[in-house]
């Protein structure tokens, strides 16, 4: 929930493109994790 605050706060103060680019890292960073742990 406090995730999806801060999500919601981003995309306000932020463009478009750069919400997409912010998602789009998240999503590579979290992969990198996984295969960390695999």
């Amino acid at each position: 929930m406090k995730l999806l605050i801060e999500i919601l706060k981003i995309r306000v103060s932020f463009p478009c493109w750069f919400v997409l680019l912010q998602s789009s890292l998240c999503i590579l960073v979290s992969i990198l994790l996984l295969l960390e742990i695999l």
